[in-house]
Formats: C-alpha cells, structure tokens, sequence
C-alpha cells in the first residue's frame, strides 16, 4: 500500500473514532436502584411532670387549728375573757349543738362596737342577777354565763336577743338547757344546765363576734 493510501486510512479511523466519543451517551451505566424507605420513629415526648400540691404540715398539739379554735384543752375551773373596746355589746343571737367530736356548743353571737368579755363558771344554784331570786334550770349542775361590756338594747348600734327564754336542745348530750337570765348593770347572765359538772372551754371568734362555750361529753 502507498503511503497516500495509509494516511487516507488513517484519517477515516481517528473521524470514527471522534465521531462516536462526541455522542455523550454514557456507556455501561449501571441500571438505577430504588432502595425502600426507612421508617421514621415518631420523636420522643417528654413524659408529662408530675405537679404535686404543696405540702402541709399538721398543727402542734399545743397551737391554734387551722379552724381558727383553740385546741380543745378543757377543765371545770372559771373561765374569764377581757372586754375590749368601747363598747357597748349585745347577745344578737344565741344557737346550741351537739357535735359529733364529743361535745356540745353553746354560740353567743355578739353585735356592737366592742367585744364582749366573759365570766363562766359552774354555780351552786342558779339566781337571777339584781334580785336573786332562784332560777329553775334542768340538769344536774349549773354553768353560768356572766357576759360583760353589754349594753341595754336602747344603747347598742344592732339587733339585741329577745328570746326564747328557755332553749331546750334535742340534739345534745350534755347539755339540757339554756335560760336567759336578764340585762343588768352591764352584764347579761345566762345559764346552761349541765348532765354533770363536765370540763368546758371558752373563746372568741371573729367575723362576725361570737362568744362560744363547749362542754366535753365526759370527763
């Protein structure tokens, strides 16, 4: 062969060649692939906190519940409580139950610009303050309610007891009765006829006033 001919070969091959290489077709790719999704875990929560209440601590034996009344420390000795005030006081109202803790109550419910004091002791006999005069009241032994600072129902700014005279419970057990004695000389009397001469306890609430006497259902 010449060498024309071999050059004219030549040239045919290398525009074959550049031919095919300028097509871009990739050549042996390899087929795609689809893989499966991976599951999603749901996030995790935070597990809800616990809200606790804050903690109360139970009273002293010795201090005030949280009822506002003293602990119930009783005994048959005098009870006396100090006016305050200017005064003067009425006995509005006067209400009596038994309770279930053991005791019956006596409310005197007190109006007015002062507070009220109190004397309540157990008495030999029941007599009426001014005259002395006896006092029938059922029981076998009698607690007086001496109540000070009270005024005449013309002096005080609000409503003043009127009776009954006699209240006779159903539903305690050491208390029998309640008498309304009178007003005199600044003090209204009354008194509770007892089962026996049982310990009891005397104190003040507030809002509004009231003068509460508790006798125990034994000793």
């Amino acid at each position: 062969m010449s060498v024309r001919s071999s050059l004219l070969a030549a040239t045919i091959l290398l525009v074959a060649i550049l031919t095919a290489c300028g097509r871009g077709e990739p050549t042996g790719s390899p087929p795609a692939t689809t893989s499966a999704p991976v599951p999603i875990s749901p996030s995790p929560t935070a597990a809800p906190t616990a809200h606790t209440a804050p903690s109360t601590s139970a009273p002293h034996a010795d201090s005030t519940p949280a009822t506002g009344q003293p602990p119930f420390v009783a005994d048959t000795r005098p009870d006396t409580g100090e006016a305050e005030g200017p005064g003067p006081t009425s006995v509005a109202e006067v209400v009596t139950a038994g309770h279930g803790e053991g005791f019956d109550r006596v409310v005197f419910d007190i109006v007015g610009d002062g507070f009220a004091g109190w004397d309540v002791r157990y008495v030999d006999a029941a007599t009426s303050q001014g005259s002395g005069a006896p006092v029938a009241v059922a029981g076998e032994a009698v607690l007086q309610v001496r109540l000070n600072n009270i005024g005449y129902p013309a002096d005080v700014n609000g409503p003043t007891y009127d009776g009954p005279d006699r209240i006779r419970p159903h539903d305690t057990t050491a208390i029998r009765e309640i008498v309304n004695d009178t007003i005199y000389e600044g003090e209204h009397v009354f008194f509770i006829g007892v089962a026996d001469e049982l310990p009891f306890r005397v104190f003040r609430l507030d809002g509004p006033q009231r003068v509460v006497v508790d006798v125990r259902h034994r000793r």
